[in-house]
Formats: structure tokens, sequence, C-alpha cells
């Protein structure tokens, strides 16, 4: 079967974040007093909790009403310094060769992070930024279609790889449109 998205490429995404940044996140997941090394940034093995790049970008897919493709849209921090506005973010990129999906009904199917090297705790004076791709699509019948993808966050001046997130999206009762 002919699969046009396989190992179709986004967009390049710059992400950044502060020092600030990294505190709030290792505070809102639950780290701990009894864990000064995430909650001090005065100590001296202040950290980034090794999920943050979950909260820094993510590839969120739903369908395009006029064409025959899936909108990629992007979503979370990226290299925004205010509060953001989960809306307000959003951006798309069409994929070859999907049917319109209605995000309205997407669930989260599965999240695996592989982290390389230790995040520093703020990107000040580098260069970040994800690159992203589509792994699989999958029709699932009745039940939905299945979106895999990958995001690998990467120090854009060195080439070095820091992490690696690979999930699937879940777009109920949309599926039998015969894909694979």
């Amino acid at each position: 079967m002919n699969e046009p998205w396989k190992d179709f490429k986004f967009p390049v995404r710059k992400v950044s974040w502060l020092q600030r940044d990294t505190l709030l996140f290792n505070l809102s997941i639950g780290c701990r007093a009894d864990e000064p090394q995430f909650v001090y940034e005065g100590d001296p093995r202040f950290s980034t909790f090794p999920t943050y790049p979950l909260g820094l970008g993510a590839v969120i897919s739903s369908g395009v009403v006029q064409s025959n493709t899936l909108t990629s849209r992007i979503v979370f921090k990226l290299d925004h310094s205010e509060v953001i506005d989960f809306y307000g973010t959003l951006g798309s990129t069409d994929i070859p060769g999907i049917p319109k999906l209605d995000p309205r009904r997407l669930v989260d199917g599965d999240r695996a992070v592989e982290i390389y090297k230790p995040l520093p705790t703020t990107s000040l004076g580098r260069e970040f930024e994800f690159r992203s791709k589509v792994i699989g699509v999958y029709d699932k019948g009745n039940s939905g279609t299945v979106v895999r993808s990958e995001d690998c966050l990467i120090d854009a001046k060195s080439g070095e790889q820091y992490a690696k997130i690979s999930g699937s999206l879940f777009y109920v009762g949309q599926g039998n449109w015969g894909g694979p």
C-alpha cells in the first residue's frame, strides 16, 4: 500500500526555556522539598526534571475540511516566554494522504520519552529545536485512526540529541478510510 505520510517531516520548531520555567515545571509535577535539586534554583545540583521535553512542544494532528490531508497542530511552550494561550499557539502543517479527522474526538494514545543527555536548566545561549516526523498511520476500522509520530529535541548548533518522544494519537470513531 502507498503510504505518502511515512517519514513525513514537520517544519522544525524552536524551543527555549529559562530557569524559572524549569523550576515551575519541576514544582508542578510534584517534586518535593526533599528533592532540592529540583525545587531550589540555588542548589548546586539544580536540575531539569527529565520529562520536561514533554511540555516544550508536541504535535497534535487534526483534519482539514477542504482536502484529503491531515493537519498537524503544534502546541505547548515552544519558544514562548509568557503564559501560553493554548489555542493561540496553534500552527498547522498538512500531512499527505490522510482523510479529514476531527481533533475534538482525539485522545492521547501513548508517550515514551528517551533521554540521551540531561537538559540544562536554561536554554539561554543555545538554540534548541524539535525535529518531528510521522512514523505511521493506522486505520482501526469503526473504532478510529491512530497517528504515530516522533519528536527529537536537538541542540541546533552542535547537532546533539537530548531527547526523543515517540507517541500516538487516537481519533475515536474516525476509521474505515482504507488505510493500513
